[in-house]
């Protein structure tokens, strides 16, 4: 993969949010090596050469705040171990459009006896049901699991993972 280095001349500066693969796949298809753009009313305009394109976006304002989380509140999992479990329910997801609730996979989480952290996972797709469930506690060496460590209230009663998020998880 080639690198290259942008310089970037600002004629003023604002802000705006723009969706990040329509904005990628623009850039790319610009022949010129000088890119401009120009933003106005959350519409930005991209030019090069005789291209352009005009993407719609919302105001920079209007997105959410990444939620801080606070270290107390880290539960430590063998990630390689949870997409595994996440991987083997993820074929019997649905694949219909209109059945939201399918399009992802049950996930919850829970300590047996000895302290050990399990994930239970589970995907339907109306005709078929995928179960899995593996110890996703980290090796001793790596961050031991303490018997304080309190699963989420939400972990817990179990959430839907959505499809993307799990093909992103088990790449």
């Amino acid at each position: 993969m080639k690198s290259k280095t942008i310089v970037i001349v600002p004629a003023r500066y604002g802000s705006t949010r723009l969706p990040a693969k329509p904005l990628l796949d623009c850039v790319k298809a610009i022949p010129a090596t000088d890119v401009s753009f120009r933003v106005s009313d959350n519409t930005a305009t991209i030019s090069g050469g005789t291209v352009c394109y005009t993407l719609t976006g919302l105001g920079a304002d209007e997105y959410p705040e990444i939620p801080q989380v606070r270290e107390s509140e880290a539960l430590p999992v063998d990630l390689v171990k949870l997409a595994k479990v996440l991987a083997s329910v993820r074929y019997c997801q649905s694949k219909d459009e209109t059945r939201y609730n399918l399009r992802g996979s049950w996930l919850k989480l829970e300590h047996d006896t000895e302290s050990d952290l399990f994930a239970l996972a589970v995907s339907t797709d109306g005709h078929r049901l995928c179960i899995d469930t593996d110890s996703i506690s980290p090796a001793a060496d790596d961050m031991p699991l303490q018997a304080h460590d309190e699963i989420p209230a939400a972990l817990a009663a179990g959430v839907i993972v959505p499809a993307k998020a799990i093909d992103l998880i088990t790449r």
